[in-house]
């Protein structure tokens, strides 16, 4: 996968919580520290859905749950 890929993360609820470039989409069940409302906080990786862009590239939308 190419390194200028974009990827989201977004809680459960498809809230927004960070847009990420690069190649590597954590797994399910994976811890990771995310920024929110100015604030550090943990979240667990509860699904990891992949789509195909309209530019062929492959998206992953990574949904995360507090941990």
């Amino acid at each position: 996968m190419p390194a200028t890929m974009t990827h989201r993360i977004c809680l459960e609820s498809w809230e927004l919580l960070q847009v990420f470039r690069g190649p590597t989409i954590p797994r399910e069940g994976k811890s990771l520290i995310l920024e929110k409302d100015g604030q550090e906080k943990k979240y667990r990786v509860a699904t990891v859905l992949y789509k195909l862009a309209s530019s062929g590239e492959l998206m992953a939308t990574i949904f995360v749950a507090p941990a």
